[in-house]
């Protein structure tokens, strides 16, 4: 009885201190991208301004560009100072189209190096749809818009579930899976070239 005391008593100074953390994730990964957009900008121009549109370029153009908005926003929801760092609706589906076009991206690309392969673009595609709507799926399913803080009731998964990321947890999980099958179809094909 005496540590559950002692945890409750710890728990606010944690809760803070997890809250700040959260914020400079958050902040770190805008200048992140900022730096990557910096760094790429040249090999941009050269490889897709030229280019005429089409579906490719259209992916492109989105998972480069949009991800700057849902920073934006995620950026501002962490310089609030009254709670923390709370997503939108708005902010949710952006992230969601981003992720999705970057994967979009990934599947072309995996395509284009099995040489257009319509077996292999029918399992890519199969699997990363599944994938992102099982992502969905389980991100809806925690219901982190209508719980604020998304608080787990059970004080020992405090430090990891607090506020509600169960359910980017598992999205992001998934989302890795399908992105390590992919690169390993991609590492099988040019170790058998």
């Amino acid at each position: 009885m005496g540590s559950s005391v002692m945890l409750a008593s710890v728990l606010p100074h944690l809760r803070v201190a997890d809250l700040q953390i959260a914020k400079y994730a958050n902040i770190s990964g805008l200048a992140i991208l900022v730096f990557d957009y910096c760094i790429t900008f040249q090999e941009e121009v050269h490889w897709t301004w030229s280019r005429p549109w089409g579906l490719t370029r259209i992916i492109f153009t989105i998972s480069r560009y949009l991800p700057f908005v849902g920073a934006g926003l995620t950026a501002y929801g962490a310089l609030r100072v009254d709670g923390p760092c709370s997503t939108s609706l708005a902010e949710n589906i952006i992230h969601t189209i981003s992720i999705t076009a970057a994967e979009g991206l990934l599947v072309i690309r995996t395509w284009a190096f099995w040489k257009m392969s319509k077996r292999v673009l029918i399992g890519l595609l199969t699997y990363s749809v599944v994938t992102i709507i099982a992502a969905i799926a389980v991100d809806v399913s925690q219901n982190d818009q209508m719980i604020p803080g998304g608080e787990v009731v059970r004080i020992y998964q405090h430090m990891l579930f607090q506020y509600g990321y169960q359910g980017r947890l598992h999205r992001y999980a998934s989302l890795s899976r399908q992105e390590m099958l992919q690169w390993c179809t991609l590492s099988w094909h040019f170790s058998n070239v």
